[in-house]
């Protein structure tokens, strides 16, 4: 992730009052990492710190049903925020 401040993404409402998918300002470790089950539905909520713009590479796998691994593969999105 690049960009002026942190980044993070997290759910909030009726779940856990620790709901974060991804956080950028606790560094780079295995929290920042999320499982999703088939037909999951999911809402979240993204917070940048800072007005900018920012750059977060996001990877992705996965398993099929028969057990077929799905390679990674990373994307970069970039979001601009304003304040």
């Amino acid at each position: 992730m690049t960009g002026p401040g942190d980044f993070s993404v997290y759910q909030d409402g009726l779940c856990a009052a620790d709901a974060r998918f991804f956080d950028s300002g606790d560094g780079i470790d295995a929290a920042d990492a999320t499982e999703l089950d088939a037909h999951s539905h999911v809402h979240a909520n993204w917070a940048f710190t800072e007005p900018g713009t920012y750059t977060v590479a996001f990877t992705v796998s996965g398993t099929l049903v028969d057990g077929t691994a799905v390679p990674p593969v990373t994307e970069d999105f970039t979001f601009t925020v304003t304040p």
